[in-house]
């Protein structure tokens, strides 16, 4: 653990997705602009009623929230953009 937390070799992590879409079937491709970036792990409709939510695995960068992608599934391109990650009893760092 301290290897990978000292010389940075952790490459993706688990980011939270809210799409405009239908949910994507997992291992759907999500791009940051032309460059791919990660893929889908799981996804349903959003609580709210508008679009859906999504989890997936991404790179570093590409994983803080307020990032705009784009998931290419079956039914297209579907827009959206990374949303920061919160478990009951998880304090964000500031």
């Amino acid at each position: 653990m301290a290897r990978l937390h000292h010389y940075r070799k952790v490459q993706r992590r688990l980011a939270g997705m809210k799409l405009d879409g239908a949910p994507p079937p997992p291992g759907s491709a999500v791009f940051a602009g032309e460059e791919e970036v990660g893929s889908v792990t799981s996804a349903a409709f959003s609580p709210d009623g508008e679009g859906s939510a999504a989890l997936g695995i991404l790179g570093l960068r590409d994983a803080l929230p307020g990032r705009e992608v784009l998931v290419k599934g079956p039914e297209g391109l579907t827009r959206g953009r990374t949303v920061p990650l919160l478990f009951p009893g998880f304090v964000a760092p500031p």
